[in-house]
Order: C-alpha cells, then structure tokens, then sequence
C-alpha cells in the first residue's frame, strides 16, 4: 500500500476511535443527568414526607455520584483522544509540507 493509503487507514481508524469515544461520553452525560434528577426528585419527596428540610442520606446520593465520576472519566478520555488526534494530525500534515 502507499503512504497515502496507509495515512488515510490510520485517519478513519482514529475517527471512528473518536466518535465512539464521544458516543461513551453522550451516554455517560445522560446517565448522570438522570440519576441527579432521580436525586433531585427524591429530595423533594423526602422533604414533603418529613415535613422538614434535611438532606437525603448519603446512600441516595451514591448513584448519583458514580455516574458524575464516570461523565467525568469519558470527558477526560475524549479531550485526551482529540489532543492525540490533532498532534497525529499536525504530524501528517508538517510530513507532508515537507516532501513537497
């Protein structure tokens, strides 16, 4: 194979490798917006049942808390996978500015 093809195999390869990364990090976001509704939900249900204005306990936070950790895991995987992708990038292109 050229060095063309080569190149173009390695571009569609990482940009797929990128939109299921950020396919992770859609579902990931979602999750957690859904647990802190269900958090935010519970809240109010708590305070109308007890009458009073304390917080949840700690265990109905948990899920809550375990989705925002993984939202935040699948942004940083993303962000270092688009800085890898565009420093791969820049690399093809200063390659090939010089050969011409």
């Amino acid at each position: 194979m050229s060095k063309k093809t080569n190149v173009a195999h390695e571009n569609v390869s990482k940009l797929a490798s990128l939109g299921i990364a950020a396919m992770e990090y859609e579902a990931a976001r979602r999750s957690a917006y859904v647990e802190l509704k269900a958090v935010r939900d519970a809240r109010k249900e708590w305070n109308i049942e007890n009458g009073h204005e304390e917080d949840l306990p700690p265990e109905a936070k948990q899920q809550y808390s375990v989705a925002a950790k993984r939202r935040k895991n699948a942004r940083e995987r993303l962000q270092r996978m688009i800085s890898r992708y565009r420093d791969w990038l820049e690399g093809v292109n200063t390659s090939w500015n010089a050969a011409k």
